[in-house]
C-alpha cells in the first residue's frame, strides 16, 4: 500500500473510532441516568445524585443528566446546587422551557424574585402553552406585589434592588 492509502485508511479508522467511542458515552451516561432514576425512585438520594454526578462525568455534554442532577437537588432544597445543575442543562439544551420553570423555582426558593421572574418569562416564551410556566409566573407576580408593598410600609424605595430579595434564614432551610 502506498502511503497515502495509508493515511486514508488510517484517518477513516480514527473517524469510526471516535463515532464508536462516542456512543458508548452515550449508552452508559444513558444508563447511569437510568440507575439514578432507579436508585431516586427507592429514596437512595445520595446514590442517585452520586450516578447522576458520574453520568457527567462520562458525558460532560449530557443535558438530561444535568436536569436530572438538578431535580434531585431542588427535591432535597440544595437551591443553589440546584441552580448551577439547571444552568449547565441550559448551556446544552436552551430550547428546553422546562429547564428555565425548574431554575425559577429554584430562583423563588432562594428568594431572588426578580431571577425567577425572568427564567419563568423565558419558559413562557419557550412554551406558551405551558401552565406551569403560567402559574409561575402569576405566583412570581403576585410575591413581588406583595413585597413591593412591604418595602414602601418599611420605607424602602420601589427602587431599592433589595426590596425584593429575602435573606434565607435558618426556619426557611
Amino acid at each position: 500500500m502506498n502511503m497515502k492509502k495509508i493515511s486514508l485508511l488510517t484517518t477513516i479508522l480514527s473517524v469510526c473510532f471516535l463515532f464508536a467511542s462516542g456512543a458508548w458515552a452515550s449508552d452508559d451516561t444513558s444508563e447511569m441516568i437510568e440507575e439514578g432514576n432507579r436508585l431516586w425512585s427507592e429514596n437512595k438520594t445520595e446514590e442517585a445524585e452520586a450516578s447522576y454526578r458520574k453520568a457527567i462525568e462520562a458525558d460532560p455534554e449530557s443535558a438530561t443528566a444535568y436536569e436530572r442532577l438538578g431535580a434531585l437537588l431542588l427535591m432535597q432544597t440544595k437551591n443553589e446546587e440546584a441552580v448551577d445543575a439547571y444552568q449547565e442543562a441550559i448551556i446544552r439544551d436552551p430550547d428546553n422551557a422546562k429547564n428555565f420553570a425548574a431554575l425559577s423555582i429554584a430562583y423563588l426558593h432562594m428568594g431572588y424574585h426578580r431571577m425567577a421572574q425572568s427564567m419563568a418569562k423565558q419558559d413562557a416564551e419557550l412554551d406558551p402553552d405551558m401552565k406551569h410556566a403560567q402559574d409561575i409566573t402569576k405566583y412570581i407576580e403576585a410575591k413581588l406585589k406583595r413585597d413591593e408593598q412591604v418595602a414602601l410600609t418599611e420605607g424602602h424605595g420601589a427602587e431599592d434592588p433589595h426590596a425584593n430579595v429575602m435573606p434565607i434564614t435558618e426556619e426557611k432551610k
